[in-house]
């Protein structure tokens, strides 16, 4: 078992790959929740769903990088104390919602999200060459699926998203794959931040035999997987595959149509066709039913620190446009009681299904300034090192998912990594690809 962890020890660049893989899987997949959540009466069921075999992974590292007696040497410099103190002020802000708030979803994922910098900051933020290997990436992502597959298996667990059809549309949606996460645009986004980084690390190298099969892998995980994040990874592999041709003025139309269609698909169904010409479908999409309830809420009243959580909801179901929401059912196939599940969840508690939203409510104008801010700072420097080349693309790209789901663990993932990836070009320590 040492030597398993020493191994776990000296694979930094492989961990930091396979981790946003790793965030999709839920460690209640292995193991019995009813009995997890009698042990542990004053931990709601959806808490417990928050920890993944990422964390898990994680912790095993950190335990085994402090069992090293080279430990502080190697990791603790001035850059990991400046992330190491902006955990604790995470951690402290936690707290504070722990003691004076009633919003125990959303504490732990709050913790993970603080510790998780800091472990990324202890495996990436250090002073020597990261060595990425094609050949070990197409591997790390070939073997994943096909654990994925073995413990659907095992566990008889559903791959597969089953979506409600439309009536008389052409609908590619339905069967959508998730793997073993909740929901398929949490896999989806998993994916999407792991091959970024394996493309952002790789640099301007070849693409090699390897590359094209990891790139075959990802487009058929975008056709299975569907949706927007799809879309983002489509995008990701052809910048990457522009990035080393003369072709790279194409970038630019291709990042601009991205966003167009994310921005489109957000407020209408651009999917699924209808089924008689001229077969484009402008019905509101289940994303403006929520983002517009949300969106009323904040000019309702305009809050520099945020809506307290126990408004939240309140604010919500005050706001939401029932006939709306009624409209959006009438349009699919759904059972008596779906329906009624339908309604219930856009009318009373519908997550923000957007980052911007989920900080405007949660921290007011205030923090929507400054979340807003920091990523165009960080988009304007990468601007200013790196040109419009594929480093500023990942970044614009991650950007855009921003619009469509909430922050997690897994899209502030890419974010510092693109960080210290611009610390350590602009450092001039070497990276390398075999």
């Amino acid at each position: 078992m040492h030597k398993l962890f020493h191994k776990l020890c000296k694979a930094e660049s492989a961990l930091i790959l396979a981790l946003p893989l790793l965030y999709t899987v839920q460690l209640t997949v292995f193991l019995d929740t009813n009995l997890i959540t009698s042990s542990f009466i004053l931990f709601k069921p959806n808490i417990l769903e928050r920890i993944t075999l990422g964390d898990l992974v994680v912790i095993v590292f950190l335990l085994n990088c402090i069992n090293q007696h080279d430990f502080f040497e190697r990791y603790i410099n001035y850059r990991t104390l400046i992330f190491l103190g902006f955990t604790v002020f995470l951690m402290c802000v936690a707290f504070y919602h722990l003691i004076f708030s009633l919003i125990g979803s959303s504490i732990p994922l709050f913790f993970l999200r603080s510790f998780y910098v800091f472990i990324l900051a202890i495996l990436f933020l250090v002073t020597r060459p990261v060595e990425i290997n094609s050949k070990q990436y197409f591997y790390i992502l070939l073997f994943f699926l096909i654990f994925v597959v073995i413990i659907s298996i095992l566990k008889n667990i559903s791959l597969f998203n089953y979506l409600p059809n439309y009536s008389e549309y052409l609908d590619v949606l339905v069967y959508r794959f998730k793997g073993l996460s909740d929901n398929t645009n949490n896999f989806a986004l998993g994916v999407f931040s792991s091959s970024a980084l394996f493309f952002l690390l790789k640099g301007d190298k070849d693409l090699n035999k390897y590359d094209w099969l990891t790139i075959f892998i990802l487009l058929s995980l975008a056709f299975l997987m569907k949706g927007r994040h799809s879309l983002l990874i489509i995008a990701l592999t052809a910048l990457a595959v522009l990035r080393n041709t003369s072709w790279t003025f194409l970038s630019k139309y291709l990042l601009c149509v991205t966003g167009i269609i994310i921005i489109l698909s957000i407020r209408v169904n651009i999917i699924p066709l209808k089924s008689n010409f001229p077969f484009f479908n402008t019905d509101i999409s289940s994303y403006s039913l929520v983002h517009d309830t949300y969106l009323r809420m904040i000019a309702s009243e305009l809050k520099y620190f945020g809506w307290p959580p126990s408004e939240i909801k309140d604010g919500f179901r005050t706001h939401s446009d029932i006939a709306m929401i009624e409209e959006v059912i009438s349009k699919r196939f759904l059972s008596d009681q779906d329906a009624a599940n339908y309604e219930n969840y856009f009318s009373n508690h519908a997550s923000t299904h957007s980052a911007f939203l989920q900080v405007t409510i949660s921290y007011g104008l205030i923090g929507l300034t400054l979340f807003f801010l920091i990523h165009c700072l960080l988009i304007y420097d990468f601007y200013s090192f790196f040109g419009f080349n594929f480093e500023t693309q990942v970044l614009i790209l991650n950007f855009f998912s921003y619009l469509f789901l909430n922050s997690s663990r897994i899209s502030w993932f890419i974010i510092f990594i693109c960080v210290s990836y611009a610390m350590i070009k602009k450092n001039g320590t070497r990276l390398s690809i075999n």
